[in-house]
């Protein structure tokens, strides 16, 4: 009975730990790649995205531009 108690309480424990684990490894949440040696920003996307992953990749595209990685990109090759 003891076993059987401890076991349930060892699952009910790594259940919530890999669920925590798996919805900071959701891929929706890293969509966007952005491409390097541009003048502006391309991000590319997965095809099968959905819309949480499409909203991640242009969040993507708009931090790139407010942080001004084209001129970032320019200046390091230059």
């Amino acid at each position: 009975m003891f076993w059987v108690i401890l076991q349930n309480l060892v699952n009910s424990h790594w259940s919530i730990v890999l669920r925590r684990v798996g919805e900071g490894l959701d891929p929706r949440r890293y969509n966007g790649a952005c491409m390097v040696g541009l003048t502006g920003v391309v991000v590319k996307s997965h095809g099968s995205a959905d819309r949480v992953a499409f909203a991640q990749a242009v969040a993507t595209a708009a931090a790139a531009m407010r942080r001004g990685l084209p001129a970032a990109i320019s200046r390091a090759l230059s």
